[in-house]
């Protein structure tokens, strides 16, 4: 974690900026985010924290192409236009545009009333969730983690099965570890391991 957010402050010290954790199928990168943007606060740094899963589509286009497939999962999960309209776009403009860190309740299947927020001039933002790295979203993130595990268990349920598809179709397509700045593998969770980096 020391080595991740001194690596990123060392290009990045001022301004806007953000920071992706992408994560493989099965692997808990919630945590994983948050603890970094601990250890980016305690070195003084503001952060905020978002979820690509606030930002899921409806599920009139999240199951377009049906309940179990993978690329529909790839390809229509998530509203990537509201995710840069509301959250990446007016963030980086700094000053006091404000910005939405969680734009769909998923569990209603409709949008979240909008909570606008700003920040100082100079900020972190972390987003975590699947499939950042891919091609859509080129552009968009200073710096890119991806973070895997070589034990995820795949379940035996139609949704494990049509996420581990997707996650196997994503890696094919985008290549997320020659993609990211960091590699971390978190087979042991406690003890997670800086395979490649470049922040450069």
């Amino acid at each position: 974690m020391n080595e991740i957010a001194d690596g990123f402050l060392a290009v990045y010290p001022r301004g806007r900026t953000t920071l992706a954790c992408d994560t493989a199928n099965g692997v808990r990168g919630r945590a994983f985010a948050d603890d970094l943007a601990a250890v980016l606060r305690q070195r003084g740094v503001s952060v905020f924290r978002a979820r690509l899963k606030d930002f899921c589509a409806p599920s009139s286009n999240r199951y377009l192409l049906g309940k179990t497939s993978p690329l529909g999962r790839f390809e229509y999960a998530f509203d990537l236009a509201v995710l840069r309209r509301v959250l990446l776009e007016p963030f980086r403009l700094g000053g006091s545009t404000g910005f939405v860190l969680e734009a769909f309740d998923k569990q209603r299947d409709q949008p979240r009333e909008s909570r606008w927020v700003t920040g100082p001039a100079d900020a972190v933002l972390i987003v975590d969730g699947p499939f950042l790295n891919r091609s859509a979203l080129s552009g968009a993130w200073n710096q890119s983690l991806w973070l895997f595990s070589d034990t995820v268990a795949v379940g035996d349920s139609r949704s494990a099965i049509r996420n581990a598809a997707a996650d196997t179709l994503y890696r094919e397509q985008a290549r997320p570890l020659e993609q990211a700045t960091v590699a971390v593998n978190l087979s042991d969770p406690e003890r997670p391991l800086l395979v490649n980096h470049d922040f450069c």
